[in-house]
């Protein structure tokens, strides 16, 4: 992908991951698994004990089962959230973006998200019960992982695409990219909340995740004739018009989103 400065960036493939993501005993064997070989420091006994505000194990499992059960939040309630509109009424998780205020306004804007986030993902107890890679104990790319970030407050639901501390200058360079694309978010390319750095890395079986990307969830992988060549039709003159060229308009990131009814494009990194 080039930017109309001079600047030019090799692209690397990350791919995204299905939108209907569901927990499952084994998922749940696993990650207790992960917690377990952490040189027994953050056993799931301990992590409960730790935690010495959230309740029973009943109450947590209730709410574990409810963070990942949650479906994303569309392009349009996240987009009006960033931009101070009124609520999405199509957003499957309205109701909870609807509870504090009872209005027809989101209760925050997308800073105060950002805010809210880093508050939650501080206490690594927390953290582990409710963020989650995406495809198990984590689906990663040569730079990091995808994660699947329900918000304990306020109910927005997105992902965070997770970079490993080498590579923190990739994200950044993707995030000024999504801003230089602000028009096109929503329609051609996901939402971009912004990004954030984690006070604690969060622990992998891999190099730490020092910092996240945060976007709506783009949309499932799907099969285009040719090779996507019709999609870098429909997609190069809408981000020429914002100095920008992608080098890599394939399946791979080319993905469906329904509440579109139409592809997304990712990958800017």
């Amino acid at each position: 992908m080039t930017v109309h400065d001079g600047e030019r960036v090799k692209l690397d493939v990350v791919q995204q991951h299905q939108r209907s993501y569901k927990p499952s005993l084994s998922y749940k064997r696993e990650w207790s698994s992960f917690l377990g070989s952490q040189g027994g420091r953050w056993s799931t006994a301990t992590a409960i004990r730790l935690d010495i505000t959230s309740g029973s194990e009943e109450d947590q499992s209730n709410e574990e089962w409810e963070l990942e059960a949650r479906p994303y939040c569309t392009q349009d309630c996240l987009l009006g959230l960033k931009r101070n509109r009124f609520l999405e009424e199509k957003c499957p998780n309205v109701a909870l973006h609807r509870s504090v205020t009872g209005g027809m306004g989101h209760p925050i804007d997308a800073a105060r998200l950002l805010d809210l986030l880093r508050e939650d993902l501080t206490p690594l107890v927390r953290r582990l019960r409710s963020t989650r890679p995406l495809d198990g104990c984590g689906k990663y790319g040569r730079t990091g992982a995808l994660f699947k970030i329900p918000s304990s407050r306020h109910g927005y639901t997105f992902v965070g695409k997770g970079m490993f501390a080498a590579a923190v200058s990739s994200l950044e360079h993707e995030e000024k990219i999504y801003r230089r694309m602000e028009p096109l978010q929503g329609h051609h390319v996901p939402v971009c909340l912004g990004s954030i750095a984690l006070v604690t890395p969060f622990p992998l079986q891999a190099p730490d995740i020092a910092h996240m990307l945060l976007m709506a969830w783009a949309g499932d992988a799907v099969t285009i004739k040719d090779n996507g060549l019709s999609e870098w039709l429909r997609f190069r003159q809408p981000l020429l018009t914002y100095g920008v060229v992608h080098n890599d308009i394939r399946q791979e990131n080319l993905l469906w989103n329904s509440d579109r009814g139409h592809v997304l494009l990712i990958d800017f990194d």
